[in-house]
């Protein structure tokens, strides 16, 4: 059986993303350039948004107990608007609350990645989850002028011995 729409690891992060963090975020999928666009639609009710822009390399392997275990790199970025007056050019002093807020966020996302059903360890033991991640001030970002910071992580997931079907509820033997 082969799921229909988005990657399950794009579903999980949207998830997370949107209901689990302590300061729950709007979820924006887009290059750069539809995000600067996209954001300007925002309105401040909509802060802060965790912008998903790539999706890096990908590498899947099978265990010793038969589970497929993939490695996702990851980019995406943690934004927030200091309010009403978006294109005011704040100083440093202004904006570190609301960047350092990002960053707990940040650390945040990564403890939620890694309670999620995807980030449990295989079978015979392989670890899963985020170990360790990048992240980087974002300072007037966009045409919106956010404030934040740039992610860079490597999920590493247990999708199960037949693929993600498994660890969604459904148990039908995959056809072809």
């Amino acid at each position: 059986m082969i799921i229909e729409g988005k990657d399950q690891i794009i579903n999980e992060l949207e998830r997370i993303v949107t209901t689990e963090l302590t300061m729950p975020c709007a979820f924006v999928h887009a290059n750069l350039t539809e995000a600067n666009y996209g954001l300007d639609a925002l309105d401040s009710v909509s802060f802060p948004v965790f912008v998903f822009v790539a999706q890096g390399k990908n590498r899947s392997r099978i265990n010793i107990a038969g589970n497929i275990i993939r490695r996702v790199e990851l980019f995406g970025m943690l934004l927030n608007s200091k309010g009403e007056q978006a294109t005011v050019d704040y100083k440093s002093s202004e904006v570190n609350e609301t960047i350092f807020q990002m960053y707990q966020l940040g650390q945040n996302l990564m403890y939620q990645l890694n309670k999620s059903e995807l980030s449990r360890s295989s079978d015979d033991g392989d670890a899963c989850g985020v170990t360790e991640w990048q992240s980087d001030e974002i300072y007037g970002k966009f045409d919106a002028h956010l404030f934040g910071h740039g992610i860079t992580f490597t999920w590493t997931v247990n999708t199960g011995v037949n693929g993600y079907h498994q660890k969604f509820g459904d148990t039908r033997p995959i056809q072809n």
